[in-house]
């Protein structure tokens, strides 16, 4: 089995907050086994002349995100539904919540021969709030 080629996408690419998305991932082959796809989230926030990840933390999603389950014998996997909170916030010391957001998603595939992740990056239009 060849996963050399994941691909990870939002449906709808790119959600507002409150509003119901969800992550699919797409293998080159179809899998063999029944796969558990875990979901890593950060913040992406411009910061000191470039780019740094900050966690989403519990003030930020109304539904989290959940492990993607691939059946075997099929090419990929979506998630449960993932709702960021109408008014998200940032941790204590984080960069404040700004619209649009860009979250990146990495989902993390177990036996995957070369890196074993692939990413994707979601922005999420939000009301900011302090």
């Amino acid at each position: 089995m060849s996963l050399d080629n994941a691909d990870l996408s939002s449906n709808p690419p790119e959600p507002m907050a409150g509003q119901l998305f969800t992550l699919t991932i797409r293998l080159d082959s179809a899998s063999p086994a029944d796969i558990t796809v875990s979901l890593e989230k950060q913040r992406i926030v411009a910061k000191g002349g470039g780019p740094q990840l900050f966690p989403t933390g519990t003030n930020y999603f109304q539904l989290n995100p959940q492990p993607i389950t691939i059946i075997a014998g099929t090419t990929s996997g979506t998630s449960s539904p993932i709702e960021v909170k109408s008014h998200p916030s940032a941790e204590p010391g984080d960069p404040p919540v700004r619209s649009p957001e860009r979250l990146l998603f990495s989902a993390f595939i177990p036996n995957k021969p070369s890196d074993g992740f692939c990413c994707t990056i979601v922005p999420v239009s939000v009301q900011s709030i302090g």
